[in-house]
């Protein structure tokens, strides 16, 4: 499994526009994708600027590249046109398992640990 981590500076005064278009485009794209497992959003402020979250996990990395297109450190539907954005860093890391948040937490560490 990936885990793809999207950390994005929002451009000023534009956070519910950023806001709008997870809700209305970006979500329900990535929602229909075939290979997505789980996503998470998260929007906070710093000071003035505003940052933008999206931690995505997938089956493998070609569910993504299908997803999300051929180069998968680039933002997913926004084009550095938009002026949405002023800064993504985008980064991927091989995911050591899923757990639900319902799990019993003594039977996931026993997996993670190998004693079970």
């Amino acid at each position: 499994m990936i885990v793809r981590v999207l950390r994005a500076s929002i451009a000023t005064g534009r956070a519910a526009d950023f806001h709008a278009f997870i809700e209305d485009v970006g979500l329900p794209n990535l929602l229909s994708s075939d290979g997505l497992i789980d996503v998470h959003v998260g929007l906070r402020a710093e000071g003035s600027q505003e940052i933008g979250l999206i931690v995505s996990v997938w089956r493998d990395w070609a569910s993504l590249e299908a997803a999300v297109g051929p180069d998968p450190s680039r933002p997913y539907m926004i084009a550095d046109e938009d002026g949405l954005l002023t800064d993504v860093n985008v980064e991927h890391f091989e995911a050591l398992g899923v757990h639900p948040a319902e799990a019993d937490p003594s039977v996931v560490v026993a997996e993670a640990l190998g004693t079970m």
